[in-house]
């Protein structure tokens, strides 16, 4: 992104980008609509229930009224694996038992997460994870957290993640509502299911009417209802107005209507629907002028990446021959970072992005006389230029599990053969689902 303003350009570069790139900016097939909804909360005002059904829906179905014990509790992590060897234990142990001293001698615990957790989302929440129930937590945490008070700091407790000190907040026992409780909550229920019954009725109705007559648009005027969409352009991945949010389903049965066909009664989360194709447009290419924006930010993308790329080609060749990737970039100001000793297995953070692809691997094939991959890793939106400084032999004891790590390696590099062959295929053909089966 730090090239894309040294990127230079005009209209007539932008229009070949355009002309060799235009299957990126095509238009998908698109259906124009007019529809009638039938919203359940506007049949909620003429429903009415009855204390006696109410009661009898409650007991029918008292277990959903039943809620588990809870505990709200805030804990500091102590990073460490579960097969560390006993020298890592006892060195993280007795970090974790100087926190937990301070804890109990009653320093603020949400300080205390904040500047020693090593949950990655302690510095903004101060280790706080809310009401949980047992389930939610792994055995060892959630058994030392509800056998505990309000109040009370756990001693250290081990788990697959590490160390953790607890320090409950609060306890929700177990309990089931009441009827004087849940009343509103059962009340409520039933009248919205009330209210959808008599809104599927009024849409069943209208889908009826619409369809003697082959035009929503008139049979809406006819029973003087307004429409909700008249006339609406949508993709398929479109949110239709009025529905608030994306409807996959019902997305694919209005595009596998034909043109001035009208649907049946569509369900939705907000009710029900009735529609009409009046319209349909296969997918096109735009004039360049609508676009335009995005292929200004498009080009200006791509040329940033071909110039990154010739300036990490650049201090890689300016590297090697210094012998010293860390005094060349020094002197071009680019950022140098070293690394500490990893492993395929416990890699490098500021690295781990490179596992994405065959990166990470390359890293692993520098020797002692070749130092220097021969070009830059693309790793997101950014490229690494890297120096080995030292490798180690292979740890005892990794020799029995070679067979395992084979096979990984396999597998991994047989999804990638056939992703990039797939992607080949996607590249050189056209591809149109007419109808989802």
């Amino acid at each position: 992104k730090s090239y894309e303003d040294q990127v230079t350009f005009d209209d007539s570069a932008l229009e070949s980008f355009f002309k060799g790139a235009q299957d990126r900016y095509r238009d998908p097939e698109k259906r124009q609509v007019s529809y009638v909804l039938f919203k359940t909360e506007d049949y909620l005002g003429g429903v009415q229930v009855t204390e006696d059904d109410a009661r009898q829906r409650y007991e029918e179905n008292k277990e959903k009224y039943r809620h588990e014990a809870e505990v709200h509790a805030r804990h500091i992590l102590f990073n460490l694996k579960q097969d560390a060897p006993e020298e890592e234990v006892s060195k993280v142990r007795a970090e974790a038992e100087k926190v937990l001293a301070e804890a109990k001698k009653g320093k603020n615990f949400t300080e205390l997460a904040k500047k020693y957790s090593q949950d990655p989302s302690a510095a903004q929440n101060g280790g706080d994870l809310g009401y949980f129930t047992r389930g939610k937590m792994i055995a060892p945490f959630s058994e030392a957290a509800f056998s505990m008070k309000p109040g009370e700091i756990s001693d250290l407790v081990r788990s697959p993640f590490g160390f953790h000190i607890i320090k409950v907040e609060d306890v929700r026992p177990e309990k089931t509502e009441s009827w004087e409780e849940a009343r509103a909550s059962v009340e409520k229920s039933m009248k919205e299911e009330k209210a959808r019954d008599i809104a599927f009725g009024k849409a069943q109705a209208f889908a009826d009417l619409a369809y003697a007559q082959r035009d929503v648009a008139n049979a809406a005027e006819a029973q003087k209802l307004k429409l909700t969409g008249d006339k609406v352009w949508v993709s398929q991945s479109e949110i239709l107005p009025g529905l608030e949010g994306a409807d996959p389903p019902v997305m694919q049965k209005i595009f596998a209507l034909g043109e001035k066909e009208v649907s049946d009664v569509l369900e939705t989360p907000k009710g029900f629907l009735v529609l009409e194709v009046t319209g349909k447009q296969e997918p096109q290419v735009p004039p360049f002028a609508k676009v335009k924006d995005r292929v200004v930010q498009d080009y200006k993308k791509e040329k940033a990446s071909e110039l990154t790329n010739m300036k990490a080609v650049e201090l890689i060749a300016a590297a090697k021959n210094a012998g010293s990737l860390e005094q060349v970039a020094k002197e071009k100001k680019f950022e140098v970072k070293k690394s500490g000793w990893f492993s395929r297995r416990d890699p490098d953070k500021d690295l781990m992005p490179l596992r994405q692809g065959t990166g990470f691997n390359t890293l692993f094939e520098l020797e002692g006389s070749r130092p220097f991959t021969d070009a830059p890793l693309p790793m997101g939106n950014r490229f690494v230029v890297v120096q080995l400084l030292g490798k180690k032999a292979v740890e005892e004891g990794l020799e029995k599990e070679r067979d395992s790590i084979v096979k990984r390696i396999q597998q991994v590099k047989e999804g990638a053969l056939w992703q990039s062959w797939m992607d080949a295929e996607r590249a050189k053909s056209k591809v149109e689902i007419y109808r989802e089966l």
